[in-house]
């Protein structure tokens, strides 16, 4: 029974020890001062039980878990030792490498076997931290490490006289089933004891399937949790760098546009000049190439009296207006119509079927931009009756970025099935 494995432990007329350890009941204290002992007793190779620490928490100055429970249901099994106070973590703290402490209100698990000198295997020395305690309970870790140190087939190679008490009662019956076997007898007590101690044993390995395919349960959860939190945090990691990405862009953004105000001396009035200023203005929204700084230095459009402004008006909207459109997620006839009410240009995405099929017009609305050839048939439109502004553009979608409005043509009317290009 438990009480007898307690008596035999704690009997002054013999002493139960396994390898260098001495078997107790009650939990032994880790004086201050004798930090150097226990390190000694962790690595001696002789050492053939487990050792469980529970450290003091620095702020109340005690163990977070109770030792003498933990110690009682480890009976014959671990040796367990508590901090006498936080000095004494402190004073290990001289003596273990960082991966193989136990501060602050945490409970350890020492396999035998420790090596200090290989770090990488302090990972096999399980332990509760104050949290875990708090979140779970005193009595749910106390069970965990109990199950842990008496079912683990980890621990069952140790070489004891005494594992634990489940243990004991087990072997008993075992020991007694397999006499009775050996008798051939035809009594009514030894076939009744016999039924009876097949019935416990039966009983005892039901209730231990039960409890390991519960336990199994409970770390198939606990694993799926974890997974579950990782796929989380990896997620959360991402958009956390995405928006890091964005704030800096932004950032940019905001800085080469007041750059560019400061710089100013005089308002510019030369389209280019005016396209260049609107784009810097603009910020990553907008991508004034080469091809469109060419058209429009040899446009009709540019020598006409409202160039600027007209032009000024019709960047500044593409900037703001069309890519917060775009930002939206709008369908094309949307966002064309709600462009026009805000800006008052029009916003065309298609030129007619007899414009596109036309191989001619279809290549002067192609772009080549980042090292591919893209489509610029969508455009803003803008005339008196004399004059023709025309900016046709691509949608770009850079990774981790909004919508990027690339213009390819900044300039009179492209040559089109019914009307031929202005010069």
């Amino acid at each position: 029974s438990p009480r007898l494995v307690k008596d035999l432990i704690e009997s002054r007329n013999w002493v139960s020890r396994v390898g260098a350890v001495r078997l107790s009941v009650a939990p032994r204290v880790l004086a201050v001062g004798k930090a150097n002992e226990f390190v000694l007793l962790l690595k001696n190779p002789q050492r053939l039980v487990p050792l469980v620490l529970v450290s003091c928490e620095r702020k109340s100055g005690l163990p977070k878990l109770d030792a003498l429970l933990l110690s009682r249901a480890l009976a014959g099994t671990a040796v367990v030792y508590y901090g006498e106070s936080p000095e004494s973590d402190l004073e290990l703290t001289h003596f273990l490498p960082l991966s193989f402490r136990s501060p602050n209100g945490t409970v350890r698990i020492y396999a035998p076997g420790v090596n200090l000198e290989q770090e990488w295997s302090s990972g096999r020395h399980r332990f509760f931290t104050g949290n875990d305690i708090e979140e779970h309970g005193e009595e749910e870790i106390v069970g965990q490490i109990v199950r842990a140190l008496t079912r683990s087939d980890g621990w069952r190679g140790i070489q004891s006289s005494i594992t634990s008490i489940d243990d004991i009662e087990a072997r008993v019956r075992e020991r007694r089933l397999a006499e009775l076997r050996s008798i051939v007898t035809n009594s009514d007590a030894d076939r009744q004891e016999m039924l009876n101690l097949a019935v416990e044993l039966n009983d005892t390995l039901t209730e231990e399937n039960r409890r390991w395919k519960t336990d199994l349960e409970t770390e198939s959860e606990k694993r799926q949790e974890a997974e579950d939190n990782l796929a989380r945090r990896d997620y959360d990691l991402k958009q956390a760098r995405e928006s890091v990405e964005s704030s800096k862009s932004e950032a940019r953004a905001a800085h080469d546009a007041l750059s560019a105000v400061r710089e100013l001396t005089t308002w510019p009035d030369d389209p280019v000049a005016v396209a260049e200023l609107a784009v810097r203005l603009g910020g990553d929204r907008l991508v004034f190439t080469d091809s469109a700084r060419r058209s429009l230095e040899k446009s009709e459009f540019s020598q006409c009296r409202d160039a600027s402004t007209v032009l000024w008006r019709c960047l500044r909207a593409l900037a703001d207006d069309l890519h917060d459109l775009l930002s939206q997620g709008l369908s094309a006839q949307q966002a064309a119509g709600e462009f026009k009410k805000r800006s008052k240009f029009d916003l065309t995405w298609t030129e007619s079927k007899q414009t596109n099929k036309d191989r001619k017009f279809a290549e002067q609305r192609t772009l080549l931009y980042d090292g591919r050839k893209v489509d610029m048939t969508p455009h803003v439109k803008w005339d008196n009756g004399t004059q023709y502004l025309r900016v046709h553009f691509h949608v770009d979608h850079p990774e981790n970025k909004g919508p990027m409005i690339v213009i390819g043509h900044c300039g009179d009317h492209l040559d089109t099935y019914g009307t031929r290009r202005r010069k």
